[in-house]
């Protein structure tokens, strides 16, 4: 997808509804492994940053219905954000694990951090926090995509240690 069809993606609230691509059921770990596979051949530049989602015997066989291509979106969304947050070093780990009903896909880094007074507000449509020239569309667009699905969107961080996105879907 283009950046011009991404910023109309995410321009309209509900907008992961509105794609025409339907809801299906999918092993999330397949999802998650073209997500990493895309990002790691996106940064293999920046040799000093590793991006991960290492298999756990809790990940496999978890099942979520989403749309393919914009649970993607939204994971290299998320992905993109932790690898400006670490700058020119750091890692970014990917798990995804059962949690009663649900499934949580957690993107943590060892970056920055957010300080407390910022982390309450992101999420909303326009939202920023580290970018220059971030319009706050990013997590604006995970956390409706999320909810669309049935989910949510929650970040914690620790200023100076690194944050963590937690999406949670329905199983």
């Amino acid at each position: 997808a283009s950046k011009k069809n991404c910023a109309a993606a995410i321009s309209s609230p509900g907008a992961a509804i509105a794609s025409s691509e339907v809801q299906s059921v999918h092993l999330l770990s397949s999802l998650i492994d073209v997500a990493v596979a895309e990002r790691r051949t996106e940064y293999r530049s920046k040799t000093n940053i590793e991006i991960s989602a290492p298999p756990t015997s809790q990940s496999y066989g978890l099942f979520a219905k989403v749309q393919s291509t914009e649970f993607k979106r939204m994971l290299s969304n998320l992905i993109n954000n932790a690898v400006e947050a670490v700058g020119e070093r750091g890692q970014i780990v990917i798990h995804a694990t059962p949690s009663k009903d649900n499934v949580v896909i957690s993107i943590s880094d060892n970056g920055e951090g957010i300080p407390a007074e910022r982390l309450a507000s992101l999420g909303t449509r326009g939202i920023t926090f580290g970018k220059p020239n971030g319009r706050g569309l990013g997590l604006f667009h995970a956390k409706e995509t999320a909810k669309a699905w049935g989910g949510d969107l929650k970040i914690e961080s620790v200023e100076g240690k690194g944050t963590i996105v937690k999406v949670t879907l329905p199983r």
